[in-house]
């Protein structure tokens, strides 16, 4: 039999994690990699005899990840021969305070967007980590996010705009106004301290994946949650998993661990056969079934649960379309190849205009975008503007 480390290396194979390189994680020894499984999993085990460096290693590690709040949540109550050394736990615990200030902020700043957005008649769905934090998770600590990401139907920009910009929040590019194809989300920040907000208008302008209408479907299954003081709107389960399986392993293209522990999550919410069902489907239809069964089988390790009943065996599913098959060679190809990224870029624009169109925005995008590459509102810092984009493109940060 496989031993962890060996089946986790195999198993991140087609789904590489995130890291610096991609995998970084997995170079870890064999004990710490063990010990890290069962952190996730909060099986107490002895810890693994190390060195005070070598345990500073497996924090870089996995600082990518953002588990330090889960896995110190589960430390608490192990036995103390159980715990890494001092100095290590010490350390997780000033994380889980800087986490709890955060998740504090968060909450007020979703409750108060959430609230005008609904006197201003604006739809809204709060996407990833801040919803599923007060949604699948026993603690909305436990899951830490960097912004606040929320998804309107794209007549309703204007709108969100509006009612962000009277709550004092502030957008350096309107980019929907200026090339919806451009991006999919607009970045907001808020007056004094705070979280940034990204508003979404699509799940992504790019690849050609989901189906048209699946925004506006997905909308009237939204789900209503209240929890931890905040009331918001978000995707039903199966729709939320769709969703993050096109987040994680198509538009990042390396999945981090707490994005793991989300669909280890969500996936059991989906409880019966016929949801199961239909959900595959959907992930035909959508162009995600490749990754779906990669999520759904990292998940199921890392969780160390079985799927859920009714999710069935991955063979007997029904076979990805050829589309996405062809799909999957072209991502494949994308890492490696600058070209490749760009068609691949172009998929989701409609007509050859807007492609041409995209091309041009993309090689030389007007001024306002560049505003996340601006170091001076001098006239003289553009050229070097465009250069630091560049800079990014090929070294794939972009």
């Amino acid at each position: 039999m496989d031993s962890l480390p060996a089946i986790l290396r195999k198993l991140h194979t087609d789904l590489p994690l995130a890291g610096d390189p991609a995998n970084n994680l997995l170079s870890l020894p064999d004990d710490l990699l063990k010990y890290l499984v069962f952190l996730v999993r909060n099986i107490p085990v002895m810890p693994p005899q190390r060195s005070q460096d070598e345990w500073q290693a497996f924090l870089s590690c996995l600082r990518p990840h953002w588990i330090y709040p889960l896995i110190t949540f589960h430390l608490r109550s192990w036995p103390e021969e159980c715990r890494p050394p001092q100095e290590i736990r010490e350390y997780l615990e000033r994380i889980s305070l800087t986490s709890t200030a955060r998740t504090l902020l968060a909450g007020q700043q979703i409750q108060t967007v959430t609230r005008a957005m609904k006197e201003a008649g604006v739809p809204i769905i709060l996407l990833k980590g801040p919803a599923l934090a007060r949604t699948v998770y026993p603690d909305p600590t436990l899951r830490q996010s960097s912004d606040i990401d929320m998804i309107v139907l794209p007549d309703a920009i204007p709108r969100a705009e509006a009612v962000l910009e009277e709550l004092g929040y502030t957008c350096p590019a309107k980019i929907f106004h200026i090339y919806p194809y451009a991006d999919h989300h607009e970045k907001f920040f808020p007056p004094g301290k705070g979280l940034r907000l990204q508003l979404h208008w699509a799940t992504a302008n790019e690849f050609g994946l989901f189906s048209e209408d699946w925004l506006d479907a997905s909308f009237t299954r939204r789900i209503t949650v209240h929890a931890d003081g905040v009331s918001f709107d978000t995707f039903c389960p199966a729709d939320q998993l769709l969703y993050l399986v096109f987040h994680d392993a198509f538009q990042h293209r390396t999945i981090r661990l707490d994005w793991i522990g989300d669909i280890a999550r969500v996936m059991h919410q989906i409880r019966s056969r016929e949801e199961w069902e239909e959900l595959v489907r959907q992930s035909v239809e959508n162009n995600v079934r490749i990754p779906l069964e990669h999520c759904l089988a990292a998940a199921s390790f890392w969780s160390g649960t079985p799927l859920p009943e009714g999710a069935g065996e991955f063979s007997a599913w029904p076979a990805p379309s050829a589309g996405e098959v062809r799909l999957q060679k072209k991502i494949s190809r994308a890492r490696l190849f600058f070209i490749s990224r760009l068609i691949l870029a172009m998929q989701q624009r409609p007509g050859v205009y807007e492609k041409l169109r995209f091309v041009r925005m993309f090689l030389l995008p007007p001024t306002p975008l560049l505003w996340e590459y601006r170091k001076s509102p001098s006239s003289l810092d553009i050229p070097l503007a465009h250069l630091r984009r560049w800079s990014r493109i090929v070294t794939f940060r972009l």
